[in-house]
């Protein structure tokens, strides 16, 4: 699987050196639909475009918009966009969406798009997010499969690190950091959930019953390869979330390697 690693512009020297397929969060969306974009090294090229909005902006923006990205693209060989979008995606957002799948297309740039937007940009790979909490991931591919084509498919392989209190009837947590589950696994018998792909362990405070459920290095391999059975050739891992097992994830560059 052709895996990329999505990071912010001040974490671009630790994901360099282990691959130089990164997702570049560096670009947002203004209210007002403009591009608003983080300082990235002058001589930075290749890689993924990621493009941020967190608040809704005007539909009749989009056209600039979707240009402006376009350009920049070819100005710094990007090889497509990627769209993180709010889960209700706004009029704006889906006025994007079919602007950015035409130019795309039209430039041989690939483009990213959560499945709220997957109607809207036909030809977009859409991103699947395999932190599941409930259900089956192969169920969840398998439909996605059938839906899309697997090579539409494109995996968001967010680690999951939350913890829930049981009874949990919404299967809504609370995220967990990198320490908190360190902290909370110490002396615990941990096990496999072959469903989610994920492993489990309870523990009990203040007389409740916690459930925490994480990734780690294995189950983020075993999505990879349950995905890759299915024909689904691309992934997104997110830095600094998987820091802590990047030297399993990706074979480290030799040093003086290009």
């Amino acid at each position: 699987m052709q895996l990329y690693l999505t990071t912010t512009p001040d974490h671009l020297e630790a994901c360099l050196s282990l691959t130089d397929r990164l997702a570049h969060v560096a670009f947002c969306i203004g209210s007002d639909g403009a591009l608003l974009c983080r300082p990235l090294p002058g001589e930075l090229r290749g890689g993924l475009l990621v493009l941020r909005q967190e608040d809704a902006f005007p539909p009749q923006a989009a056209v600039a918009l979707s240009r402006e990205v376009l350009r920049l693209c070819l100005r710094r060989n990007f090889s497509g966009v990627v769209l993180d979008l709010p889960p209700a995606p706004c009029p704006g957002s889906l006025s994007l969406a079919q602007q950015l799948d035409t130019l795309c297309l039209r430039c041989g740039r690939r483009l990213y798009v959560p499945p709220t937007c997957a109607e809207a940009a036909p030809h977009g790979r859409v991103l699947l997010c395999t932190a599941l909490s409930g259900g089956s991931l192969a169920e969840l591919l398998s439909d996605a499969c059938r839906r899309y084509g697997p090579e539409r498919i494109a995996l968001d392989l967010q680690r999951l690190m939350m913890e829930f209190l049981l009874p949990c009837p919404t299967g809504v947590g609370t995220p967990l950091t990198i320490q908190e589950l360190r902290q909370r696994r110490q002396g615990r018998s941990i096990y496999y959930c072959d469903g989610l792909c994920a492993r489990y362990f309870t523990r009990r405070q203040s007389g409740e019953t916690r459930f925490i459920l994480f990734d780690d290095a294995d189950t983020l391999r075993r999505k990879i390869a349950l995905a890759e059975g299915m024909g689904i050739g691309e992934g997104f891992f997110m830095w600094p979330e998987v820091a802590d097992i990047a030297g399993e994830l990706f074979v480290k560059k030799k040093e003086g390697e290009p």
